[in-house]
């Protein structure tokens, strides 16, 4: 569950140079975006919080999933 909204700003503490917060905040939303998605890459579903609700659609697509036929090599 990806909970961190879109329009988030990070806090900056008074006297911090701007420049090297940009550049920090943008390196953390790169190795977040990398961490999704390798999540997403192992087969991790990840989805973005939207409420109360959310978590249903996941649940009801894994339950589904889990019900498949499941194909063994030998």
């Amino acid at each position: 569950m990806d909970t961190l909204p879109t329009d988030v700003v990070p806090a900056v503490v008074e006297g911090t140079d701007p420049r090297i917060a940009d550049l920090a905040w943008r390196m953390r939303r790169i190795e977040r975006r990398e961490a999704l998605a390798r999540l997403a890459t192992i087969g991790c579903p990840v989805v973005a919080w939207r409420g109360p609700g959310t978590l249903d659609e996941v649940l009801h697509r894994l339950a589904r999933w889990a019900q498949l036929p499941q194909v063994r090599a030998r």
